[in-house]
């Protein structure tokens, strides 16, 4: 299990915390 986190590049994780953000700001625009 750390080996396969390890693997992921710290930025490669960042990226898609933000990518995954941005989708659920997208949908609550829609919303509002």
């Amino acid at each position: 299990m750390t080996d396969a986190a390890s693997s992921i590049p710290e930025h490669a994780k960042v990226t898609d915390l933000v990518s995954r953000l941005e989708d659920r700001i997208g949908e609550l625009r829609r919303h509002l």
